[in-house]
């Protein structure tokens, strides 16, 4: 991970609090099952989140503006999409 990387990461943490410091429960059994997962909890959403990244990159420009412009950390934009929509995957015309 590059300087500029970690610069950012820390710098949205202090506009916006650490999101790594929320408690959850994270992705169900149910959840975790559908994309052929034998792990749950928090594991399978890290898992998840891994598998979607290559999908976020495409929205990341954007995901930052809107982030930006509604003073939300762009992470918290980011993990909504990938759940959602599996970041695009699921949607016509992703």
């Amino acid at each position: 991970v590059g300087e500029g990387v970690i610069f950012s990461m820390l710098f949205l943490a202090y506009l916006y609090g650490d999101m790594l410091k929320i408690d959850t429960t994270g992705a169900s059994e149910v959840t975790a099952k559908q994309y052929k997962l034998t792990i749950k909890g928090v594991e399978a959403s890290k898992k998840l989140a891994e598998i979607d990244l290559p999908w976020i990159e495409k929205y990341k420009s954007t995901i930052i503006k809107v982030g930006r412009t509604k003073k939300m950390d762009p992470a918290v934009i980011a993990a909504i999409i990938s759940r959602e929509s599996r970041a695009g995957a699921f949607l016509k015309d992703g």
